[in-house]
């Protein structure tokens, strides 16, 4: 097939080859077979067609010199790279010479390194067990913090401040995380492809060749006018007149200016033909891998900054009303209330909505009471019992039922009954006897405390002695229980154990 170059960048050696019959053909100058003579726009050529693709490309030496009219600057099209030989480390690898200076995994790391360092700053809340869905606490937290501070503006420590900034820092972040995230499409332009250099010079070029093609054709339509204009008035001139020799003139260079406004309008516009072609194949290339890389680090990065953010709302509640319990003005407020126990998130929530109406519950009302037993279930204490005589454990779930029934209690003679179920379990609270027949102690321990960091540890034992003493200090345990303790001095001891598990935060 013949053709001829109508677009050829020197920089990148890829250009597009048009025939007689308007049909495209895009080439590279590893398929030119001349080395006397490069490629340059207006050069006919000889080619074999390979679908889109021009082959073994010969030039027609006779004809390879452009006209005074195609003399014109090469376009300049964003240097790419020709073959995987010359890719970097660290970037992307493109056959067709499309190559990413940066790959998605270094984009989306450079682009979040706001939330990666606040991530890390706040590693060690992970390893907290007790949250609080900020997402459904946030307007009663808010609430609650400002009526108490009302009260008594004390209670507003510099602690308590701090956890309100931080809590507060963190939702931002999140929500701004979140925002960032939510469009797929605009993430892959904002993170991926704006850090591409090659692509955001493609992108630029084409944008300034727009410009200059719409300008050089309101040229062109002008000069037409124009021209039109004056073949007007030289109908009206002697053929021979001096006026009408000095316009046939003028009107020939008008029309050199129209037609080579038109050329260089073309060849504008071809170019950017080629370079639509190279943006969406650059576009196509990355996407999958760069929605692969994304979605999975939104996922991390979603629950991780949620732990975050759900740790600091349940040590700002436990802290606001641990504050609000100290305060003799609260107190007072509530007694004429007439709230009498403990003030926490729950107390407060039931009483308020004891004064609505059930009947005309707004949708606001109605959520409250969502919120309240979504409070209560986060109450709930889990207790894990390991001891070889039924008899104890009876005992112990007698008295547990004494203090809250609402505990839940898993008795077993045996560890191992309960270490396959730790993973759903959570406990707060391990009871256990140390000197179990066939128990590997520091082996349980250790699985406990995977499930929950947290754990509280009693032990009790028949007797207590200095080697009991010594392990229960070394291993944090928080209490040691005399298995023949009164089951009314148990009741006590364990209500006490329960609600300072309360406070762990």
């Amino acid at each position: 097939m013949e053709g001829k170059i109508i677009v050829y960048s020197h920089e990148t050696g890829m250009g597009r080859i048009m025939t007689p019959d308007k049909e495209r053909f895009r080439f590279s100058v590893d398929e030119w077979d001349d080395y006397d003579h490069m490629p340059s726009i207006g050069q006919k050529v000889h080619f074999h067609a390979d679908g889109e693709e021009a082959r073994q490309i010969v030039p027609l030496l006779q004809d390879s010199e452009p006209t005074a009219g195609e003399k014109t600057q090469p376009p300049r099209i964003p240097e790419t790279v020709a073959s995987e030989e010359d890719n970097s480390q660290g970037s992307v690898s493109a056959p067709d010479g499309l190559e990413a200076e940066m790959d998605p995994k270094s984009c989306i790391q450079e682009f979040f390194d706001d939330i990666l360092q606040k991530i890390g700053a706040d590693k060690e809340l992970f390893k907290k067990n007790r949250t609080l869905d900020y997402g459904r606490m946030r307007r009663f937290l808010e609430t609650a913090y400002h009526n108490l501070s009302e009260i008594d503006q004390s209670i507003d420590t510099a602690e308590l401040t701090d956890l309100r900034h931080r809590l507060d820092n963190i939702h931002t972040l999140y929500r701004n995380f979140l925002k960032q995230t939510e469009y797929l499409p605009k993430a892959y332009e904002e993170i991926f492809l704006n850090r591409q250099k090659r692509y955001k010079q493609m992108k630029e070029r084409q944008e300034a060749n727009r410009k200059n093609a719409a300008a050089l054709h309101q040229k062109a339509t002008t000069l037409e006018r124009i021209i039109k204009e004056k073949n007007e008035e030289l109908q009206r001139l002697p053929a021979n007149s001096d006026k009408a020799v000095t316009l046939v003139e003028e009107i020939k260079g008008l029309k050199r200016g129209m037609v080579d406004a038109i050329h260089e309008e073309g060849l504008l516009n071809e170019e950017n033909a080629l370079l639509s072609d190279l943006i969406e194949r650059f576009h196509k290339k990355y996407f999958d891998a760069f929605k692969k890389e994304f979605e999975t680090f939104v996922k991390m990065q979603d629950k991780l900054l949620r732990k975050i953010r759900d740790v600091l709302a349940y040590q700002f509640d436990a802290l606001m009303w641990k504050e609000a319990n100290r305060s003799k003005a609260i107190q007072s407020f509530f007694a004429q209330a007439g709230i009498l126990d403990d003030f926490s998130a729950v107390t407060y929530l039931k009483h308020y909505l004891k004064t609505l109406d059930e009947t005309k519950l707004s949708q606001e009302n109605r959520e409250l009471k969502s919120l309240l037993h979504y409070l209560e279930a986060q109450q709930r204490k889990t207790v894990v019992a390991i001891d070889g005589e039924i008899e104890f454990l009876t005992r112990l779930k007698e008295s547990i039922g004494e203090i809250d029934r609402q505990i839940r209690l898993l008795p077993a003679t045996r560890p191992e009954t309960v270490l396959a179920q730790l993973k759903g379990i959570k406990p707060d609270i391990l009871l256990i006897d140390p000197k179990m027949r066939g128990i590997d102690l520091e082996r349980t321990l250790k699985l406990f405390h995977e499930g929950n960091p947290e754990l509280n540890i009693v032990y009790f034992v028949d007797r207590v002695d200095k080697k009991i003493l010594l392990d229960a200090k070394e291993g944090g345990v928080k209490a040691i229980l005399p298995r023949q303790i009164e089951k009314s001095k148990l009741t006590e001891r364990l209500k006490k154990i329960l609600e300072s598990s309360c406070l762990q935060d």
